[in-house]
């Protein structure tokens, strides 16, 4: 009977072991149909877990047969849950869909790089997805670890990184590199961006080039709902910054908006000399006429004002310190630096998103983008350049010259009198009241090199699953980009006026930087040296498809694309 009971047993346990199987499925965003990367999905019963690969799917093995449950829990989805019933043959649940929620972010403690805080220049950043949210444990460690600055992704420049606000490129037309500061301060709404590509990796919404892409979508429903408050204290480029943001969501009617704004600002950064003054505010409204149309109005700015530090030679940093910066001087008291750098190119944009169905999306945006961008510096006519750093007033000028004696002269005064080791305003002032009496032109000003864009874009995308394996992607962009630079006058120094010449013109010639106007006596406010326009439009398509082909993924894509530009001369140059 022992015997008999014994076999019945080793039965049931062999044929439980035979009875498991394989349990496969495939993971996707409700938002936009797209394969989710790095998704936990678990066995609430045994506890065991799997993740979802590029392509978004995702196995059990070995399972025994019987009823489980299939729980998915993503940041910023809703929780989803699912009853299965594992059998002797494999199961595939097929495509899982996840319903996106921005209110489920979980925003945490947020760790932001020097370079974030102080997002107001290209230079600063070097790729776009460094500054964004990210499960890659690798962008994560350098954006926050190392800083954008000191870190290139496969030693790429942001030129090769592309950014787009609801279909509009953000790249700057002639140089193709991004302006941070167009959105600098505006975290709450860049913090979470619809998507990020690293390198060549496949987007929905772009070619894409060798760094990446990154695109926002503004809408209400697709941000944070609800208020925040933030104050932030740093030592770098500002001090503080106080941000505020509130998004209502959608009502019953399909209504909804979001405002945020912020203000950074520094009487004085870590480098001496150095001030900041920057302002920021967003506005998004929503409306959802139906689940197949909803229109989007953004508009956002960020105006700043910022003094900048001077890049030193070693002897400098040896003679007064690593925190030395040139461009500035005492006048009446306070600190007053030569370079500021002055900004504000507010954005409107005008989006329709139009979903046909469930699997074909059409996104059109039109966008008009304008403002001034201007950057001031000393000049002087016929005078001594009036830099500190300026190599004829270094200690290693005379020692090259074998005068020892007025080498130790130079650091002397380099390291014990501050009239010679920044800039000497009251000097300057003095030179143009000397030339003022005799009615000449003044011998130093502040200019301000300036450029002044008006934007126009078009763009239209559209994404459709044409079947279970293949979906294509096509995009039409538009963008006409009229600049106007040139060079003005900010202050006189208590100069009558500047002699719009180049004294370096050979004897006899007059040098004048507009022949149609020669002789001009410039006074603030005007234009002189340089001043012309450039008429620059591009034209771009392009279209790609994407198989799922069991385990591999392929991209095939196409770009056809057209730029002209023209340059139109406003001053007639003596040397032309």
């Amino acid at each position: 009977m022992i015997r008999l009971w014994f076999t019945i047993v080793v039965l049931l346990i062999t044929t439980q072991l035979f009875s498991q199987t394989k349990v496969t499925g495939t993971v996707k965003s409700s938002l936009d149909q797209k394969e989710l990367y790095d998704v936990e999905v678990t066995i609430v019963e045994s506890g065991e877990t799997a993740k979802t690969d590029r392509l978004g799917y995702f196995q059990f093995v070995e399972v025994a047969a019987g009823n489980y449950t299939i729980s998915i829990i993503q940041d910023g989805y809703e929780p989803y849950q699912e009853q299965i019933e594992v059998g002797e043959e494999p199961l595939d649940l097929g495509e899982i869909f996840i319903t996106y929620d921005p209110q489920s972010i979980n925003v945490g403690v947020i760790t932001l790089s020097a370079d974030e805080l102080a997002s107001d220049e290209a230079s600063a950043q070097s790729s776009v997805g460094l500054l964004q949210s990210s499960r890659d444990v690798f962008a994560r460690t350098t954006a926050f670890e190392l800083g954008a600055f000191w870190f290139r992704p496969r030693g790429y420049d942001n030129k090769n990184s592309e950014v787009y606000f609801n279909g509009t490129r953000m790249n700057k037309i002639d140089n193709d590199r991004v302006d941070f500061g167009n959105w600098g301060g505006l975290n709450d709404i860049t913090r979470y961006p619809t998507e990020i590509t690293y390198g060549l990796d496949p987007s929905d919404y772009a070619f894409g080039d060798f760094g990446g892409v990154t695109y926002f979508d503004t809408r209400p429903s697709q941000l944070r709902t609800g208020a925040s408050l933030s104050y932030s204290m740093t030592n770098r480029s500002y001090r503080q910054r106080v941000m505020a943001t509130y998004n209502s969501g959608l009502n019953e009617n399909g209504f909804g908006y979001v405002i945020s704004g912020s203000r950074r600002w520094a009487e004085e950064g870590r480098i001496d000399g150095t001030f900041y003054d920057a302002y920021a505010y967003f506005l998004g409204l929503e409306k959802k006429f139906n689940d197949k149309h909803t229109l989007n109005l953004t508009v956002m700015g960020a105006p700043y004002r910022r003094s900048t530090n001077s890049p030193n030679t070693q002897e400098v940093y040896d003679l007064m310190g690593t925190g030395y910066n040139a461009y500035w001087g005492y006048q009446d008291g306070e600190k007053r630096n030569e370079r500021v750098r002055k900004n504000h190119e507010p954005l409107g944009q005008l989006t329709h998103h139009w979903n046909f169905n469930e699997k074909s999306k059409l996104t059109t945006t039109l966008a008009y983008q304008f403002g001034k961008n201007g950057a001031s510096r000393l000049d002087w006519w016929n005078a001594a350049n009036p830099s500190p750093i300026y190599y004829r007033r270094m200690p290693s000028w005379a020692e090259l010259n074998g005068d020892i004696e007025t080498a130790n002269d130079l650091t002397n005064l380099w390291q014990n009198d501050e009239s010679w080791s920044q800039i000497n305003w009251d000097r300057l002032y003095t030179a143009n009241a000397n030339a003022n009496e005799r009615d000449a032109p003044a011998n130093y000003y502040l200019v301000s090199d300036v450029n002044e864009d008006n934007i126009l874009s078009f763009s239209t995308n559209l994404r459709t699953q044409l079947s279970e394996d293949f979906t294509l992607f096509a995009t039409l962009n538009y963008q006409n980009t009229q600049s106007h630079l040139y060079r003005e006058i900010d202050d006189l120094l208590g100069g009558s006026y500047v002699l719009d010449q180049d004294d370096f013109a050979d004897a006899g010639i007059a040098g004048d930087s507009d022949t149609n106007n020669p002789n001009f006596q410039a006074g603030e406010g005007d234009k002189i040296q340089y001043n012309y326009e450039i008429d620059h439009q591009n034209y771009n398509a392009f279209v790609a498809g994407e198989w799922k082909l069991n385990n591999f993924e392929l991209t095939i894509g196409a770009k056809i694309a057209n730029t002209s530009f023209q340059r139109n001369g406003l001053f007639d140059y003596y040397r032309y």
